[in-house]
């Protein structure tokens, strides 16, 4: 066999391309992977500043944050309250969480009004 420079440079650019690739795909996955971190700390963070809430004990609430790489980061915020102004103040408190843990995401309200069942009266 003999040797070819357009053999080599076809092989060397084949490899070129292909280290290319690679240390673009470990890149993609090492931002995928810090966003699902920061999306999972944002939730966690949420969940405890809702759960400080007196106001909101009766609640059943569960935020899930998103970071996507091609729209805008969200956080759902998904569960049951007692009332719409237990409703209206667990989305502000996100809001203002939200507000001072990543500025610019958007909460998504997910909340459904279930009034609490009043004890039986024993007659």
């Amino acid at each position: 066999m003999q040797f070819s420079w357009p053999f080599m440079l076809t092989a060397l650019g084949g490899l070129l391309v292909g280290s290319l690739l690679v240390v673009l795909g470990v890149r993609v996955l090492g931002r995928r992977e810090a966003a699902e971190e920061t999306a999972s700390r944002i939730g966690v963070d949420l969940a405890a500043a809702l759960a400080r809430e007196p106001r909101l004990r009766d609640a059943a609430i569960l935020p899930v944050a998103r970071i996507p790489f091609s729209s805008r980061p969200t956080v759902e915020v998904t569960g049951r309250v007692p009332s719409p102004t237990a409703r209206d103040l667990a989305l502000e408190i996100a809001r203002r969480e939200l507000e001072r843990l990543r500025p610019g995401m958007t909460v998504v309200d997910r909340l459904e009004i279930v009034p609490l069942a009043e004890p039986r009266r024993l007659a």
